[in-house]
């Protein structure tokens, strides 16, 4: 049962960690601008990752990206920090909304309040690897990650996983708290 349950969590964050551009039109943003989000999305991928990455990719045109670690190929949580790809569109959604908006202080709050919630906060330049763990079969894991590709779920105690899981731990967005929320649900 509590295999299920962290499997599940697995898959849950690596659908959090979706690597597609789908909530603004790449064009409304200029080529500039896209450019250098793409150069601070794999700096901050590269970080992330203790410089040790397996796929670092961006495209300035289509703002599509990818970026796993080589220590165990997993998605480290990037749309828990600044300096990222999902943070950039994300802000992008959030200047349109107060844009859309102008005059009206309710949906102007509502803006604000959803950029908060879903916006990345987190400092990259404050990441602090963990220092990897060997673990036995007898002990537990420190980390858990996720394979989007493959819809596989693997148990791991490396750096990657360790900042996804910090970041999890120190934001409580409403999409993991969905993802908890449905994980209950499922061991129910």
């Amino acid at each position: 049962m509590f295999a299920r349950s962290v499997t599940f969590l697995a898959l849950a964050a690596g659908v959090l960690a979706q690597t597609t551009n789908t909530t603004i039109d790449p064009s409304s943003v200029t080529l500039t601008l896209r450019s250098q989000w793409c150069q601070a999305q794999q700096n901050t991928c590269g970080t992330l990752c203790s410089g040790d990455y397996g796929n670092n990719t961006c495209s300035p045109d289509t703002l599509a990206y990818s970026c796993t670690c080589a220590a165990n190929n997993s998605a480290p949580g990037l749309q828990y920090y600044k300096e990222t790809m999902p943070t950039f569109i994300c802000e992008q959604v959030f200047t349109n909304c107060i844009s859309t908006n102008a005059g009206d202080a309710a949906a102007q709050a509502l803006c604000t309040k959803n950029e908060q919630n879903n916006c990345g906060h987190l400092d990259p330049a404050n990441f602090t690897a963990a220092a990897a763990t060997t673990t036995s079969a007898s002990s537990s894991a420190t980390g858990t990650s996720a394979s989007a590709a493959t819809g596989s779920a693997t148990s791991t105690s490396s750096k990657a996983g360790a900042a996804t899981m910090a970041a999890m731990r120190n934001l409580g967005t409403g999409a993991f708290a969905i993802g908890v929320g449905a994980a209950f649900g499922y061991m129910i």
